[in-house]
């Protein structure tokens, strides 16, 4: 079973959010950008921008910077650059690299100044306070790195360096250097700081990684398999680079009283605003938020000891001290859980069962070895058989228990490239009590509507369904966020947000073609524009008595006094409701049933053509 690229990295990390273990192998997570510097990097990359390369990975190092402000504000960031002519500062330990900012939390200065080197004016500013024609050491790259990360202080989850570089041969085939870069990466990797190689190329096929890069890779991180990226995805690829996806919760899967480690994550999360933060008014300083039980006669400090709950049941209040009301939420289990029931045929899961955001099991060998063996097999079994795994959960040990279903979901690879598209796993679906469900409203239809409208209803919601998926930014939140960015970076103007929401009428046009037009032919009258529609407005309900309608009798009266070659002559047949046509052609003997308004007109104009 081929591992998961964020179990493998980051087996240890813990969210610090939740589960019985937080805190134990929860930390800050140090991400350290190493760009080459270099003359080659300052070319232009032949886009319709204009920016050279430099420019992009510089770019990319920002993007990374406003992401983690929102989503990890605690997580540190730091960038150098390597191949410079100057050393900046002068007290680094070593010549042609500049330490632009060391690990620390995301700042507004840096993101400035950085924005900055990937202006118009940032080339020439480069090269002028920084110099462009220094020599590469790898090793001592590699080695300031480890430095700058050995002085973060505090409980760290995960070290990781992201080398940008277009250069596959920064030695120049010297096979000293090259032997002292190695030896430095396997010193990384026995102090667990990961490394990636990302190269800066329009064209991937030109970075000949087997040169250098791909022995380092291998030496510092057991597990590569390759780099799969171009430059049209480099943000996007630092991005998935620099996230670290954190587990929820270390659990003991019990199967039929043989347990096995598994990682519960959270694979979808819902994004919300930055909550307000009150500051001191002349120092910005957080205002800290304390709160304190004193007794309310004598004014004494309590402790929780002393404080006790209260239920009223009866007429009396029957007091429980907190450990009693942790007993009761967690339904007198002390300890979480996740124990197999049995197995239910795949297609008995229903779309209507959905109950929450479901979460995504993995095997954890740290917790129990040989758990990855056992996983495999029973997801192997699951996914043949077309099964689904039937299981009482209990995520938390305050939290009461549930009853889940676990959809297995086979590894994906992508034919081309070989990389992992889908992890092994099963999706925890939560299934729902009875309390859960609730009657639907009934929606009264007619039963006599036409078969062929029906059809044509079904052709356009057939062709405007969405095959797949597409995630859209929240037009809202953004705009928040793009506010925030613009007052935080002394922007002019805040960036315009598009708002992905909208729908794509060119895209419904084309894939509809002409039957949104059938469909309106067989339902509205001729020349029905949707646009000049007004609905009609209710009448007040007024206390005279409602006038009877007119019977079936006085409407083929009404209609046999019309003087229909008058209005025929006059072309206002039209304005006929169906009722009088229909009784006027009954009249003359003349079928009316199954046929519309339009149709109806033309059998009267027809009569006296």
């Amino acid at each position: 079973m081929e591992d998961y690229d964020w179990e493998n990295d980051f087996d240890n990390v813990e969210d610090n959010t939740g589960g019985d273990e937080a805190g134990l192998y929860s930390g800050k997570n140090v991400v350290l950008f190493a760009i080459y510097g270099g003359e080659t990097m300052h070319q232009e990359d032949g886009g319709e921008e204009g920016k050279t390369l430099f420019q992009k990975a510089v770019m990319a190092a920002v993007d990374t910077y406003k992401n983690k402000i929102f989503t990890a504000e605690n997580d540190m960031l730091g960038v150098i650059f390597f191949g410079t002519t100057k050393k900046v500062p002068e007290s680094a330990d070593f010549d042609n690299i500049s330490v632009i900012s060391p690990p620390s939390p995301p700042t507004a200065s840096v993101i400035i100044q950085l924005e900055g080197l990937a202006g118009d004016a940032g080339k020439e500013s480069f090269r002028q306070e920084y110099g462009w024609d220094g020599q590469v050491k790898l090793h001592e790259v590699l080695w300031q790195c480890q430095s700058l990360m050995a002085g973060v202080k505090g409980k760290v989850a995960s070290r990781r360096i992201l080398l940008l570089t277009c250069d596959a041969d920064p030695h120049r085939g010297d096979q000293t250097l090259n032997i002292q870069a190695r030896r430095k990466a396997s010193d990384l990797h026995s102090n667990n700081i990961y490394l990636d190689v990302i190269p800066v190329l329009q064209n991937i096929e030109e970075f000949d990684i087997s040169v250098l890069y791909s022995d380092i890779m291998k030496l510092a991180d057991d597990d590569w398999n390759g780099i799969n990226n171009s430059l049209d995805m480099l943000t996007e690829t630092v991005l998935k680079k620099s996230f670290v996806k954190r587990s929820t919760g270390r659990i003991n899967f019990s199967i039929n009283g043989v347990n096995i480690g598994v990682s519960v994550y959270n694979m979808l999360g819902k994004p919300k605003r930055p909550q307000r933060k009150k500051m001191v008014s002349n120092t910005s300083d957080l205002v800290r938020q304390e709160r304190s039980y004193v007794h309310p006669v004598d004014q004494t400090p309590l402790l929780p000891s002393d404080i006790n709950k209260f239920m009223n049941y009866g007429g009396k209040d029957i007091q429980m001290t907190i450990s009693d009301v942790k007993h009761i939420q967690s339904c007198a289990i002390e300890h979480n859980f996740l124990r197999l029931l049995g197995f239910r045929d795949k297609d008995s899961l229903k779309l209507g069962n959905y109950v929450k955001i479901p979460q995504f099991l993995y095997p954890c060998e740290d917790l129990i070895k040989g758990s990855n063996n056992l996983f495999a097999a029973l997801l192997g079994r699951c996914a043949a058989l077309n099964k689904i795994a039937i299981c009482s959960y209990k995520p938390r040990s305050i939290s009461g228990p549930c009853y889940v279903a676990l959809l297995p979901q086979p590894e994906e690879l992508d034919p081309e490239s070989n990389a992992q598209v889908k992890p092994p796993g099963f999706h925890v679906i939560w299934l729902p009590f009875m309390d859960d469900r609730r009657a639907l409203p009934e929606v009264r239809m007619k039963l006599d509507n036409p078969s062929d409208a029906v059809e044509a209803a079904r052709e356009v919601i057939r062709k405007l369904k969405l095959k797949k998926f597409i995630p859209v930014e929240d037009g809202s939140l953004q705009t928040v966020y793009r506010t925030i960015e613009a007052h935080a970076l002394n922007k002019q103007s805040m960036d315009p947000v598009e708002d992905e929401t909208l729908p794509d009428n060119e895209r419904m046009k084309r894939k509809l073609g002409d039957r949104s037009e059938a469909f309106l032919s067989k339902v509205y009258d001729e020349g029905y524009d949707p646009a000049k529609f007004k609905p009609t407005k209710k009448s007040k309900p007024s206390s005279a008595k409602p006038k009877p309608a007119a019977s079936a009798a006085s409407k083929a009266a009404m209609s046999e006094d019309l003087d229909m070659a008058a209005l025929v002559a006059a072309g206002t047949v039209k304005k006929l409701t169906v009722d009088v046509l229909k009784n006027w052609l009954r009249g003359q003997g003349v079928a009316v049933s199954n046929k519309k308004k339009a149709d109806l007109v033309q059998d009267v104009e027809s009569m006296f053509q």
